[in-house]
């Protein structure tokens, strides 16, 4: 879909959703499993960053040097989830979980899409 100029999305594209990467999941988790005792019986939900697929779609555009419009996608998959997440939501204070767990190194989408390697969808002639 991104080699067409296409951004996936469960919600439509203004709606803002969570954001979090699978490496600031790891860094979480083994912080976890070395703080167990503070922690222990406390649930923490996580986000890096909260941005809508028109946010999103506009940071890959310009990594990937075109236009790149979000399509929405709810073709199978988890509908339940998706139905939720455009109409509830999470409610993750990502200032206040930085500031409480300031060693994770939490991720904007920004900077991990800066990490990633895009060569496929540049390369690409989007057919």
């Amino acid at each position: 879909m991104l080699a067409r100029g296409h951004f996936p999305s469960p919600v439509r594209p203004e709606r803002t959703i969570h954001q979090v990467p699978i490496g600031d999941v790891i860094a979480f988790a083994s912080f976890v499993l070395g703080h167990r005792d503070g922690l222990l019986g406390e649930r923490v939900e996580i986000a890096s960053d909260e941005l809508s697929g028109s946010e999103a779609a506009s940071i890959v555009g310009r990594l990937v040097g075109r236009a790149v419009e979000v399509e929405v996608t709810v073709h199978g998959g988890p509908r339940p989830l998706f139905f939720w997440l455009e109409r509830i939501g999470y409610g993750i204070d990502i200032d206040g979980l930085r500031r409480r767990f300031p060693t994770i190194g939490w991720h904007t989408f920004a900077e991990w899409a800066r990490a990633q390697d895009w060569s496929i969808v540049t390369s690409s002639t989007g057919s």
